[in-house]
């Protein structure tokens, strides 16, 4: 494999597009003062990115028309993990 990529991960931008993150979420479920429940996100990964170069890139967001597709839609097409290399920003779906 070539040493310029990393893995990345599936996963959702603010704006709602689909897009690969070095960077995966685990989902944490928290209580307000009042009682009220809530889900955080914290990033979790088995990579150190702090060994990339500065300029290095840990995400790719995918064409916004598929922004409207389903998460398994998406995963057909890419699946869930990637590799990204991270000097290009180009993405190589893993072929099982």
């Amino acid at each position: 494999m070539d040493n310029n990529r990393i893995e990345a991960y599936l996963t959702t931008s603010s704006t709602g597009n689909w897009m690969f993150s070095a960077n995966a979420y685990q989902a944490n479920t928290f209580k307000t003062l009042d009682g009220k429940s809530y889900e955080s996100l914290s990033p979790v990964s088995s990579q150190d990115l702090r060994q990339l170069p500065p300029n290095a890139r840990t995400i790719a967001i995918l064409p916004p028309a598929w922004a409207s597709k389903s998460r398994e839609e998406v995963v057909k097409l890419v699946g869930e993990v990637v590799h990204l290399d991270y000097t290009t920003g180009a993405i190589f779906p893993i072929k099982d």
